[in-house]
């Protein structure tokens, strides 16, 4: 957009993230990494911390040919497509999309985008002062880890997780017995596939045209 290159040293200072269901899991819970062990403090640990919980707004239980049609009829709107997806519109174009198509056929969109399902919000402090850096109150991260030496940061962090976790479990008989149920060749039956169920009526789309 300045018409010249601009090069910007990152300063990632917390990451986030949010629970795929609305109770705590052994994912985030469990997952942590002494400072040391990757060349911090003893006293520091990386890990994932609770920040908060989600109302249950998103968009996630529209079908893409819904949010296709909400596309066609807001092109055909007469103030045109508000959001169209591109850099500077702001954040979440997709869920903004579908509000506006919503109230424009007079659907409540506050109640069909609340769909409920509550996530859990989670952050990994990267610096100790990162709420003050976030809020402008300092402009120099005190990192947990140094940020350099990336390609040796990374080795350490494998070889503490083969340490602490793989080490003991390829050690399980049970463990690997599980390990070799799960089969990414067809037919897939690995743990993590989900068999949905069957219905017998076709639902269609939230626009779709119905019989007379």
């Amino acid at each position: 957009m300045a018409g010249r290159p601009i090069n910007r040293k990152p300063r990632l200072v917390l990451l986030n993230t949010t629970s795929l269901y609305g109770v705590a899991s052994s994912q985030y819970n469990r997952l942590t990494i002494p400072a040391n062990e990757v060349g911090g403090r003893s006293d520091d640990v990386l890990q994932f911390k609770p920040l908060g919980r989600t109302v249950g707004w998103g968009s996630f239980h529209f079908s893409g040919d819904t949010v296709d049609e909400i596309e066609r009829l807001l092109s055909q709107n007469e103030h045109g497509r508000a959001v169209n997806s591109i850099f500077g519109e702001g954040v979440n174009p997709r869920m903004r999309k579908i509000r506006a198509g919503l109230d424009a056929i007079g659907f409540p969109s506050d109640a069909v985008l609340n769909h409920g399902s509550p996530r859990l919000v989670y952050g990994v402090p990267l610096a100790r002062n990162f709420k003050e850096i976030l809020l402008g109150l300092s402009d120099t991260p005190q990192y947990l880890v140094a940020s350099t030496c990336h390609e040796k940061r990374s080795t350490q962090i494998a070889d503490f997780w083969m340490r602490r976790w793989l080490s003991r479990r390829v050690e399980n008989e049970s463990i690997l017995a599980d390990v070799e149920n799960h089969s990414l060749l067809y037919p897939i039956q690995h743990g993590a596939r989900v068999v949905l169920p069957s219905f017998e009526d076709d639902q269609g789309t939230l626009f779709a045209e119905q019989e007379q």
